[in-house]
């Protein structure tokens, strides 16, 4: 959801904050998953992505960083089989939330960066 925070000072000043944050808690992978990986993990800057499908589906995936800012995103159309490195040397270290979405369902792994 969307939260707003509101810092006021000694003197009166007032600050509101609005962040955004989607929280996914329990989630299980989509039927169609049969193979979801992300190795290695923690990574140092590159990780590849292994996805093996059931069925052919339409898969698309998001990297947002513990502010919940989409920092990656990638549309890999439809496929059975994906195999991607997702190239991380950019980004500072820290905890990642790897998006998939595969047709209308969503799976979900953190990626930790540590340098």
């Amino acid at each position: 959801g969307t939260y707003t925070v509101v810092i006021t000072d000694p003197t009166g000043c007032v600050a509101p904050i609005t962040r955004t944050f989607s929280l996914m808690v329990n989630i299980q992978d989509p039927a169609s998953v049969e193979l979801l990986t992300v190795s290695p993990n923690p990574t140092t800057g590159t990780a590849l992505l292994n996805i093996n499908l059931a069925k052919a589906g339409e898969v698309r995936f998001e990297l947002s960083n513990m502010l919940g800012q989409v920092v990656q995103t990638y549309n890999a159309g439809e496929v059975t089989n994906l195999n991607r490195t997702l190239d991380m040397t950019n980004l500072s270290s820290g905890t990642y939330t790897l998006r998939l979405m595969i047709d209308n369902e969503f799976a979900v792994r953190q990626i930790v960066l540590q340098r």
